[in-house]
């Protein structure tokens, strides 16, 4: 009963903090239209360049490594903080010699970056207050930080959004990101300041599982985050700011609400998996599995049959009448989406495994199908972006099966 509670204190945490991202999203439609949408989601894309690899690399190796009896809780905490400071200088050196040109498109001037690179430093380090209340399952106060940040960062961005340009309003986006890091750390530092007692000295010991995780990370960072910076940059090029603001209206709806699925997971999923693998209870893991599937399956059909059905009122709703252009586009979209849920608990289980040799494969053999997809279907124009979509997820669904084949036969 107890982990059923927390299990729904997580899911609606995760719930919220959507919510309130559809909000902002809803906001540039509604004041700026299809053109704010491309900004605002090439913005969103530029934040989780930074944030991503500090979510994979550092704060899931906290949640996996919580309980292990072989690591001091202050050296994993310490050994979290200094890998995400170097991740994050690494994104911005990264940003600067590789995509320096493509942030002009937002229109910021040297201190509109400075303030930004500001805000993005505490935003990475809200990543791991939350690693810490995860592990110790604290969920319900995880939903109740999330649900406070949410309502005043909406609240904000309402009252000033019909009075400044875009590139103003994304600043102030990142602002409120970054006093929902802060919230956050005021929390954990107030509650149980000692799990922020860390220690700076690194031992072979307490870096191992990082190595496995960080691997993973550069691999989603690269193949995921780089790659969709740069198609939406290519398609801002070949279809204009408009169509491609279209196109995601139909991504974001996606990513929303398989991002709920995958915070989800994280939340719940992978600290029980972590744990029983740590634990060695395979057969207590096997049994989790078979039943979470029995539920995933049906479940997972029924979810993308009805947004099928109502993918025009959602675009009406979340977006504006302008956006209904966009409906055909989502009826493609689905398909590589119900792949994505059934295929996402298997590759989290890769990386609670740490098999990270594979993971990083999955991911790399993902983004290339992806990017082949677009290359070679261009001429059909903006439906190359959402059928190369499912066919990235019919190899990524494939290759998961395959990677987990005996856990899956055993369960």
């Amino acid at each position: 009963m107890k982990l059923k509670i927390k299990s729904i204190w997580g899911a609606l945490a995760i719930i919220i903090k959507s919510i309130g991202g559809f909000v902002v999203h809803k906001l540039v439609a509604f004041f700026y239209g299809p053109a704010g949408t491309t900004l605002l989601s090439h913005f969103q894309n530029l934040i989780s360049l930074f944030l991503q690899p500090v979510h994979d690399g550092s704060s899931q190796a906290i949640i996996n490594q919580y309980y292990s009896k072989a690591i001091e809780r202050k050296k994993l905490v310490g050994v979290a903080i200094q890998i995400t400071l170097g991740l994050f200088f690494i994104t911005a050196l990264g940003i600067w010699l590789l995509g320096s040109g493509k942030i002009l498109v937002f229109g910021f001037s040297q201190i509109d970056i400075i303030w930004l690179l500001m805000a993005l430093l505490v935003v990475v380090f809200q990543s791991l207050m939350i690693a810490i209340l995860v592990s110790k399952q604290l969920l319900k106060a995880y939903f109740w930080l999330n649900f406070i940040a949410q309502v005043i960062m909406n609240l904000v961005l309402f009252a000033i959004g019909d009075t400044i340009a875009i590139h103003r309003f994304l600043l102030c986006y990142v602002g409120m990101l970054a006093f929902s890091g802060a919230l956050f750390f005021g929390y954990v530092k107030i509650r149980m300041p000692q799990e922020l007692n860390f220690k700076w000295n690194i031992d072979s010991a307490t870096i191992k599982p990082f190595k496995h995780f960080l691997l993973m990370a550069i691999s989603i960072w690269a193949t995921s985050r780089w790659v969709d910076f740069f198609i939406r940059d290519y398609a801002i090029d070949l279809f204009g700011m408009t169509t491609t603001g279209l196109w995601q209206s139909v991504v974001k709806i996606s990513e929303a609400y398989r991002g709920i699925y995958l915070n989800v997971l994280f939340v719940v999923f992978f600290p029980m998996v972590s744990k029983a693998i740590q634990q060695n209870q395979i057969s207590h893991l096997l049994q989790f599995l078979k039943n979470f599937y029995k539920w995933l399956l049906p479940a997972t059909v029924v979810f993308c049959i009805t947004v099928w059905a109502l993918r025009a009122p959602i675009l009406l709703i979340l977006y504006t009448d302008s956006y209904l252009a966009a409906a055909d586009l989502f009826s493609i979209q689905i398909m590589g989406d119900a792949l994505a849920l059934l295929s996402f608990p298997l590759s989290i289980l890769l990386m609670a495994q740490l098999r990270t040799g594979e993971y990083v494969a999955l991911e790399v053999l993902s983004a290339l199908t992806f990017v082949l997809s677009i290359v070679f279907m261009s001429e059909i124009g903006v439906l190359s972006l959402v059928y190369a979509h499912v066919i990235r997820f019919i190899v990524f669904f494939l290759f998961t099966l395959f990677s987990q084949r005996r856990m899956i036969f055993n369960a």
